[in-house]
């Protein structure tokens, strides 16, 4: 595991000595917190559209039952796969003859992967002999993400950027000599943390660029700051009673209070709090039950509910836009790697490939999630459709920058 997914560990690890069981080698370092996003989540479709004479298509009698599908998703920086099929039957790849107008705004391989660089309408057209058929797709561009990445002009520090997913558009939107991290956006502003100070606090900063204010009534040290799907309320983790635990406050940062558990929770270490749907409910990372685990806490009633049992380590959780399901990392399998727990059944479902070593979690509105992975001494962020698990796809960043903790705009 490298040195800086390993720093991603460091306020769970550091603060519960003693406590975790941990595998050996796997986890130490910093804890970071998580994000969240408020959408629907539907991404990667095959659009199979049967060509007709009003849909472009060509030649004659072939026009009703020669067709191209699009198997992927038509955004910007993404890649799709093109098939031919005449009566129902899929043309064999190396058959067909791809093109594209205008052809500036895609590449096609061979296979017919075609990855789009822009946005707007393209026409792909496929020939298999003397028989060819056209279909139109539109080119959105990608969402936008907050993320924390090395300051890319040499200071050093860390700063908060957004970015869309292929890699346009990185705007640095913190500024200062300390560490500015854990961003995490409510409305118009975003919330991260920052050790301006000397230690954690939670300062905001407008997304369009704009004075950093520190929320002075939120107690310190506090940091991994989550926003409530109404938009309402803080929460956030603190050391003012002497362990990192789980306190809420106003959006603005009125009524901090410290949340209350059970028996155990309150000597308990917490970390990472990821609200569901309701303004009531959200995930937390705890040492109550073992290992670090998730542990379902209603604020209200003050009872806390465990979803994974703490035999091993489940951190990073982060719930889901339907609030149906929480993306979360564990060492379950002997590496670190990305898993799913659906909140009706239990169901726990493994996203990463094996071997993995991953972490930050957070989910897009479009019900993507957004992550960080380690490749040899590097990180990098990536993207992937839960209902197609894989590798995910790479959202370039500048080099050795380190980028954490990715969440949508």
């Amino acid at each position: 595991m490298t040195g800086r997914i390993a720093e991603a560990w460091q306020h769970v690890i550091a603060r519960a000595a003693g406590v975790l069981e941990v595998s050996s080698g796997v986890l130490s370092g910093r804890r970071p917190a998580q994000w969240r996003a408020v959408g629907i989540p539907v991404i990667v479709a095959c659009v199979a559209l049967a060509c007709t004479t009003l849909a472009g298509c060509h030649n004659g009698p072939t026009a009703l039952t020669d067709r191209i599908t699009v198997t992927g998703l038509a955004e910007r920086g993404a890649s799709v796969t093109l098939g031919f099929e005449r009566g129902g039957t899929v043309v064999a790849p190396a058959s067909v003859k791809w093109s594209a107008t205008p052809a500036a705004a895609v590449t096609i391989t061979a296979a017919g992967v075609a990855t789009f660089s822009d946005t707007g309408s393209v026409t792909f057209t496929g020939q298999d002999g003397t028989t060819s058929a056209s279909l139109t797709v539109h080119v959105t561009a990608p969402p936008m993400i907050l993320f924390d990445l090395q300051d890319s002009g040499g200071a050093g520090n860390r700063d908060v950027y957004s970015v869309a997913l292929d890699g346009q558009g990185l705007t640095q939107l913190t500024s200062g000599t300390s560490d500015n991290e854990q961003p995490v956006l409510a409305g118009s502003t975003i919330v991260f943390t920052s050790f301006r100070d000397g230690y954690a606090a939670l300062y905001t900063v407008p997304l369009a660029g704009g004075a950093e204010t520190r929320i002075p009534t939120i107690p310190s040290p506090s940091d991994q700051a989550s926003v409530s799907a109404n938009g309402a309320t803080l929460a956030f983790i603190s050391t003012l009673n002497g362990s990192d635990h789980l306190w809420t406050s106003g959006i603005d940062g009125s009524n901090p209070v410290a949340a209350t558990g059970s028996a155990g929770f309150s000597t308990a270490v917490e970390a990472s709090p990821s609200w569901s749907t309701s303004a009531d409910t959200l995930v937390v990372v705890t040492t109550q039950f073992g290992n670090a685990s998730l542990a379902e806490m209603a604020l209200s009633e003050g009872t806390e509910t465990s979803l994974t049992n703490g035999a091993t380590t489940d951190v990073d959780p982060a719930w889901s836009p339907d609030g149906k399901t929480i993306a979360f990392i564990s060492t379950r399998d002997g590496d670190v790697a990305l898993f799913t727990f659906t909140v009706a059944t239990g169901v726990i479902t493994r996203l990463s490939p094996n071997p993995a070593n991953v972490a930050d979690p957070g989910w897009l509105a479009d019900g993507r999630i957004v992550f960080v992975s380690a490749v040899g001494s590097a990180t990098q962020m990536r993207w992937l459709d839960p209902a197609h698990p894989d590798t995910g796809t790479v959202i370039p960043t500048p080099a050795g920058g380190d980028p954490r903790r990715p969440v949508r705009e």
